[in-house]
């Protein structure tokens, strides 16, 4: 755990990087390079299925972005991870939108 006040700046740049649409592009970008597909068609939201985010690009999301903001030191790091888990949240529902029908 970072100690010093630059420690816990840095810290929180770093995972700033993870989320937002950044977090998005990258999450679908490894997803695919490791050879996962984009969403489990049966259950894309996995309501009666354990998350499998090494098979599932969407399902990173619940595993572990929307949880990053949970970790921020500084009061501006918190307020920008709370506004990038929202960008994230409202990507999810457009996404799970469209493939439903919506």
């Amino acid at each position: 755990m970072p100690e010093s006040p630059e420690a816990k700046i840095l810290q929180d740049a770093d995972k700033l990087d993870a989320i937002g649409a950044i977090g998005v592009a990258r999450c679908f970008h490894v997803g695919g390079r490791m050879g996962g597909a984009l969403y489990h068609p049966a259950d894309p939201g996995a309501e009666a299925r354990t998350p499998d985010d090494r098979a599932y690009a969407l399902d990173h999301f619940p595993v572990k972005l929307f949880k990053v903001a949970d970790g921020f030191f500084t009061a501006e790091g918190r307020r920008l991870a709370a506004s990038r888990t929202a960008v994230m949240r409202n990507f999810v529902a457009t996404f799970r939108a469209e493939i439903e029908g919506g």
